[in-house]
């Protein structure tokens, strides 16, 4: 999905102060050019969540968000192929940096609780929103109850009830993970969503046709880190 300008020009402060207006949070006091948040987003640190082995010799790297549909096509299509012969058996290590994608809202909201969830749930919980992501997308379109579909996925993992819901949605910790992934995305020059860095090496777009290309491109990099 390409990301458009306005959203990638948008303040990191801004984009994690909508989710908590939008989901039942309360309004922040300090706007995006405070002191304060200028000085919390210069001291960002990355907080990657890592599937598979950490001793991999690859490391892959989406950007992406549970919002997008191309995302989505990846994450049905060819991640299952790509866990099942290169995560579970050590090649690959993958990393998932949140990339925030219109709705803007609902996108940040669902990554929020994906980190208020914990590292061991991280994962089975971004499966669950890429899962609804149809559904939700209704519900947001139509103004239904996007809020208390948000609360039933954290109940599944362990969000037991509205009180911790509510802090999970004005957590400090995870707004800040959030925005140290749209950071190095930054960083990186990402403009659409899936984009993939392998070993630090941007993937070509068309890797993701099928699994036989992605899996042409580990290949490749594998071949080159055997002795």
């Amino acid at each position: 999905m390409r990301v458009p300008s306005i959203l990638r020009n948008l303040g990191l402060s801004a984009v994690l102060m909508i989710s908590a207006a939008a989901c039942g949070g309360g309004q922040s006091s300090e706007t995006s050019d405070s002191p304060s948040t200028r000085a919390s987003s210069d001291k960002l640190q990355l907080q990657d969540v890592i599937l598979g082995e950490t001793s991999a010799p690859l490391t892959l790297i989406e950007y992406g968000s549970w919002t997008c549909a191309a995302c989505l096509d990846f994450h049905n299509r060819i991640l299952p192929e790509v866990k099942t012969n290169y995560i579970d058996t050590g090649k690959v290590k993958v990393v998932f940096r949140e990339f925030p994608t219109a709705p803007l809202n609902l996108s940040v909201a669902g990554f929020v609780l994906a980190r208020c969830a914990g590292p061991e749930k991280f994962y089975p919980m971004i499966d669950e929103l890429f899962a609804r992501q149809s559904a939700f997308l209704t519900l947001a379109r139509n103004g239904d109850q996007v809020t208390e579909a948000l609360k039933q996925v954290g109940r599944n993992h362990g969000i037991a009830d509205d009180t911790a819901y509510d802090a999970c949605m004005q957590s400090q910790s995870s707004r800040d993970a959030i925005r140290a992934s749209i950071a190095a995305g930054d960083a990186q020059s990402v403009s659409a969503t899936p984009t993939f860095l392998l070993n630090g090496e941007l993937v070509p777009t068309e890797a993701r046709i099928s699994y036989e290309r992605f899996s042409a491109v580990l290949d490749a990099a594998l071949a080159q880190t055997t002795p």
